[in-house]
C-alpha cells in the first residue's frame, strides 16, 4: 500500500483542506552559494566553503475529481493555505522549517490523473529543526549545566532567565565554547524573566516583556552561542542576583 505523505503549516493540516488531496510525494534539494575568483592562468577557484543559502521543498499532489470548477475549487483552497509559516512534513517527524510559498499550484492541470504541486523555499540558515527543544537548568548566581542537543548541524543555545531575587538584575552572561553572550544595563526585575530565543527567521532575539534588550549586549559579547550537536555542551552562567535558567536548544538538521 503506497504511504500516505502529509504535511501541514502553521498547524493546519493539508490533507484536511478537502478529502479529495493526496500527496503523492515530497522532495527537498538544498541550494548552496559558491563564491569564486578567476585563476592566473585558467579556470576559476572557490573563495572559502560553500554557503548554504536556501532549501526547497516540493509537494506533489494530485486531485481525485474530475469536474473541473470542483478541481478550481480546490486548487483555490490549496494556493489559499500555502503561504508563509513553520512547515512540517510527515517525512520528516517532529521537526519544522520556516518557510515561504514561492511557487503556488498551477490551475491550469485539469486531468484527473496529473500531478501537481507547489514550492516552499526556506531561507539563511534553512534546515530542519527539532519542535521539542531539549532543555537543562541552573539555580543561582552562578552556575553551569551540560546541554546535548540532537541533530547533525550547530545549533542556537535560547534561555529563560528569571529573576528569583528581590532586587533588580543588571548583568548576566551565558558562555560556551569559549564565547560568552552578555548583558549589562537590563534592568531584570524581581520575578521578570529575560528570555533570549531566535525568532523564525533565525535572527537572536533577547526581551523583557516583550521589549528588546539586544542594545543591552556588552560590546565585546558574541553574537549568539552555538551548541555542537550529539556532544555535552557546558554552558556557564553568572548574573549580579539569584535566577532560576532554563537552557534549551533545538537540534538542526542536513
Amino acid at each position: 500500500m503506497r504511504e500516505m505523505f502529509n504535511c501541514s503549516l502553521n498547524g493546519e493540516d493539508f490533507l484536511l483542506l478537502d478529502p479529495r488531496l493526496r500527496i503523492q510525494d515530497i522532495q527537498e534539494q538544498v541550494k548552496y552559494t559558491v563564491q569564486t575568483a578567476n585563476r592566473p592562468a585558467y579556470g576559476k577557484t572557490p573563495l572559502g566553503n560553500p554557503g548554504r543559502d536556501e532549501l526547497q521543498i516540493s509537494i506533489s499532489f494530485m486531485i481525485k475529481a474530475q469536474d473541473r470548477s470542483q478541481r478550481q475549487g480546490i486548487i483555490n483552497k490549496v494556493n489559499g493555505w500555502a503561504k508563509s509559516g513553520w512547515l512540517t512534513i510527515s517525512t520528516r517527524p517532529w521537526q519544522r522549517i520556516y518557510a515561504h510559498c514561492t511557487q503556488p499550484a498551477n490551475s491550469e492541470a485539469f486531468s484527473w490523473s496529473a500531478d501537481m504541486s507547489i514550492v516552499f523555499t526556506a531561507y539563511g540558515d534553512a534546515r530542519f529543526q527539532d519542535i521539542n527543544p531539549v532543555h537543562a537548568t541552573i539555580s543561582g548566581s552562578s552556575g553551569s549545566a551540560s546541554i546535548r542537543p540532537l541533530g547533525t548541524s550547530a545549533c542556537m543555545l535560547e534561555a529563560d532567565i528569571v529573576n528569583r531575587s528581590s532586587s533588580s538584575i543588571s548583568s548576566v552572561s551565558l558562555t560556551v565554547g569559549g564565547k560568552t553572550l552578555a548583558f549589562n544595563g537590563l534592568g531584570l526585575a524581581a520575578g521578570k524573566t529575560l528570555k533570549i530565543f531566535c525568532d523564525e527567521h533565525d535572527i537572536l532575539q533577547a526581551s523583557i516583556n516583550g521589549v528588546g534588550k539586544l542594545a543591552c549586549r556588552t560590546p565585546a559579547s558574541a553574537d549568539d552561542l552555538r551548541l555542537k550537536p550529539l556532544a555535552s555542551n557546558t554552558v556557564q552562567f553568572i548574573s549580579s542576583a539569584t535566577c532560576n535558567v532554563t537552557l534549551y536548544a533545538r537540534g538542526r538538521y542536513d
